[in-house]
């Protein structure tokens, strides 16, 4: 028997998460791309893979702007589905954050 996505059963995020993505934020920020949560509900709502881009779509533009510039310092193209960029490990990404928050 083959399953697709549409076939899961995804419980709602717990109260006080937000309702797209399952984590707490702002509701002026992104969404968070890399949860289980957002991405089976963004592949099931439009067929693709979400990219921080979509992730972004519902901020206002300065907030899209600072987001970008954060992300690409890491080395991560807003456009791709490979939302963690070439981050290896978390070793990987420590030292990413120290060199970003240097600049």
């Amino acid at each position: 028997m083959s399953k697709s996505s549409s076939d899961w059963l995804v419980l709602p995020p717990a109260s006080g998460k937000c309702r797209v993505c399952a984590v707490a934020h702002l509701e002026e920020l992104p969404h968070d791309a890399t949860t289980l949560y957002y991405r089976m509900l963004f592949v099931n709502s439009y067929g693709r893979s979400p990219t921080w881009r979509d992730a972004m779509a519902h901020c206002e533009p300065d907030v899209r702007q600072v987001m970008a510039k954060r992300l690409e310092s890491f080395g991560i193209d807003i456009d791709s589905t490979k939302l963690l960029g070439d981050i290896k490990d978390e070793k990987d990404m420590e030292a990413r954050l120290k060199k970003a928050n240097k600049k």
